[in-house]
């Protein structure tokens, strides 16, 4: 009876013993998992810094679109070879009176934005200096690349950009990106616009309001009684009757 006492005393003390070492096991396992853990990027944390990239790409390339379209699909004004001021604001001449027909292309207007988008870029203009208080971020910017494709309807600009993401033993790359931005330069450089020179090259006194009319789209010619007429193409009656200037499509032909 005694022998059988001392077993179940000496039973109480080996399970609570090996009771403190699971639980000191336990204790020790959890905490330094939440310290690896918080050692860890999360996927939410590295799509921040993605989205942060094409946000900031994305708004380049709207206003890069933007003055394309002020300046009647160049990039600034004089381009190729003249252009004129109508109320302070100058207009490349799409079609000279020698018949000379200054359009750009889509092929040449989406190398315009590609290129656009590769020099911001390398030179730094979507800083990720607010990043670097959590993680140590890597650019390699020598590897960075651009390119882009115009539809009627949308530009679709893909673009690389090497950055590597680190927070204590993890370590993310991000390099490819993709936007889809909804625009309709496409369709105004060709066909519109390049039916209108061709309309102008045909007849002089070519219907030019009829024509955006039917189209969907509003226009408002200038003429300057030189044989200069300068072209505001809005995208609704309703941009040009609030004065809404965004996005307006501006050029010269002389007939």
């Amino acid at each position: 009876m005694i022998l059988d006492n001392k077993r179940g005393v000496s039973m109480v003390f080996v399970i609570a013993g090996i009771s403190i070492v699971v639980v000191a096991a336990l204790v020790v396992f959890f905490t330094s998992e939440d310290v690896q853990i918080g050692r860890r990027i999360s996927s939410t944390q590295v799509e921040s810094v993605r989205e942060y990239i094409e946000d900031c790409v994305e708004d380049r390339v709207k206003e890069e679109v933007k003055s394309l379209k002020a300046y009647g699909g160049e990039n600034g004004p004089g381009v190729p070879s003249s252009s004129f001021s109508y109320n302070g604001n100058p207009y490349n001449v799409l079609l000279e009176s020698n018949d000379r027909n200054n359009l750009p292309s889509r092929d040449d207007v989406k190398n315009m934005i590609a290129s656009d988008v590769r020099n911001y870029l390398t030179s730094g203009g979507c800083s990720l200096e607010s990043f670097k208080d959590n993680f140590l971020i890597t650019e390699r910017r020598n590897e960075i690349d651009a390119g882009a494709e115009i539809s009627d309807s949308e530009i679709n600009v893909n673009f690389v950009y090497p950055i590597t993401v680190e927070r204590g033993d993890s370590k993310i790359e991000l390099r490819e990106f993709n936007l889809v931005i909804e625009d309709n330069l496409g369709y105004i450089l060709q066909p519109l616009v390049l039916w209108i020179i061709n309309g102008y090259l045909a007849d002089s006194n070519f219907n030019l309001l009829g024509y955006c009319a039917e189209n969907g789209y509003y226009c408002d010619p200038d003429n300057s009684g030189n044989g200069e007429k300068k072209i505001d193409i809005y995208n609704r009656p309703e941009d040009y009757e609030s004065g809404n200037a965004d996005n307006v499509f501006r050029f010269v032909v002389v007939t």
